[in-house]
């Protein structure tokens, strides 16, 4: 009976053994691994395939390959910039002469413009932001044949009616910009949103001179193309 008590005793005295700990759970997770492992050896050769035919495919289907070319699809750039059109004669309306990049000037900064009698020299004729026709439909500059210098509105000019045009070189400033405006045959500068404009006061000879003027739809400030 002695010996029953001390051994109950001394078990109950023992400290209870602990197990290592986490290592059933690192196992258990040790066979997850295993298993998504042999899951992504057998499908990635599939996808893979997959993803190689479809833009196989599409590049096929669209003509296109290099680098411009991503899975297939081919990339198209915004806002590609129009191609002036012409060159073209400006007419003007009122008087059914040309505008003239001045013949005497020698195709420097600053000189001057005009209208003169058209006789289809190139410092009459003109290429226009026109998207491929004579008629303005967007903004951009216009550049004399002659020269290669762009109608200018002055820049020192503080926008107001009767500042002069000229030639100068194509910088892309909005001084040099042009567009179409209320009515047909205008031809607007961006800048101070006036209109091309050949001298009203002028009797329509050569060497009247052009300007810019508050747009107003008369036939001095139309031209055709």
């Amino acid at each position: 009976m002695r010996m029953t008590i001390r051994r109950v005793a001394e078990t109950a005295c023992r400290p209870p053994r602990r197990k290592p700990a986490g290592r059933g759970r690192a196992m258990r997770w040790r066979g997850y691994g295993t298993v998504l492992a042999a899951m992504l050896a057998l499908a990635l050769p599939a996808l893979s395939a997959t993803t190689a035919g479809a833009a196989t495919t599409a590049g096929a289907a669209t003509g296109a390959s290099g680098p411009g070319v991503l899975a297939g699809l081919t990339l198209v750039p915004v806002n590609a910039a129009a191609t002036a059109a012409g060159p073209y004669e400006l007419v003007n309306s009122a008087h059914d002469r040309c505008l003239d990049a001045v013949a005497s000037g020698d195709g420097k900064n600053g000189d001057n413009v005009q209208i003169w009698a058209c006789n289809g020299t190139s410092n009459q004729e003109w290429y226009l932001p026109s998207g491929g026709s004579g008629v303005i439909t967007i903004s951009g500059e216009i550049m004399n044949a002659a020269h290669g210098l762009c109608l200018d509105a002055v820049a020192s000019g503080d926008g107001r009616n009767g500042d002069n045009v000229q030639l100068w070189t194509c910088n892309g400033t909005s001084n040099q910009v042009w567009g179409g405006g209320l009515y047909a045959g205008e031809i607007t500068n961006d800048a101070h949103l006036l209109c091309l404009d050949a001298v009203a006061s002028g009797d329509g000879q050569n060497g009247d001179n052009v300007q810019l003027w508050a747009c107003n739809g008369t036939s001095n400030q139309l031209w055709l193309s």
